[in-house]
């Protein structure tokens, strides 16, 4: 979690409260859905990267890459679920910033923001490694289940923001 750790704050800590890492935390979503869950490693190391056109490139040259034996059936297989995994990731991406900003804005406090979005990343990670490593339809409920975390995680912290911003116009 360095890239959050980088963002708190040391003033905050030496007075023992939370910084928040909540612009951090946004900043290794945004890496991890658009940079580390992006297809375009995987194709340049297959050699089936097209950059004037990458969203269909692999629909376009994938059998073919397959018939001459320039990757196999099952790197093919790997390099549609890495497609699936960064569109899921990208879809993801506003529940996580809309949840960590309403929680901000809330009010909820810092350590509550930053446990959530740790969670978070930790169940999204391995959500990733569970959508290109599962290849089993039985195990693939495991994926299922981790995307499930990812989206309880977000009610949850949307909710508790929900109960703060209510309980803060009671008051006034």
């Amino acid at each position: 979690m360095s890239v959050i750790s980088a963002g708190l704050d040391r003033n905050a800590l030496t007075a023992g409260r939370a910084a928040h890492a909540a612009g951090p935390a946004i900043v290794a979503a945004y890496v991890l859905s658009h940079v580390v869950c992006s297809t375009r490693l995987l194709k340049n190391i297959y050699g089936i990267d097209d950059n004037v056109c990458p969203r269909g490139d692999t629909a376009r040259k994938g059998e073919a890459a397959v018939q001459r034996r320039r990757i196999s059936r099952a790197q093919l297989a790997l390099l549609e679920r890495n497609e699936g995994l960064h569109a899921n990731a990208i879809e993801h991406l506003p529940l996580f910033i809309g949840s960590v900003l309403l929680g901000v804005f809330a009010g909820l406090p810092a350590s509550q923001i930053n446990r959530f979005a740790a969670k978070y990343l930790a169940v999204r990670v391995a959500f990733a490694v569970a959508y290109l490593g599962i290849t089993d339809l039985r195990a693939s409920f495991i994926r299922t289940g981790l995307w499930w975390t990812g989206n309880v995680l977000c009610f949850r912290t949307l909710l508790a923001a929900t109960r703060a911003l209510n309980a803060s116009s009671l008051r006034r």
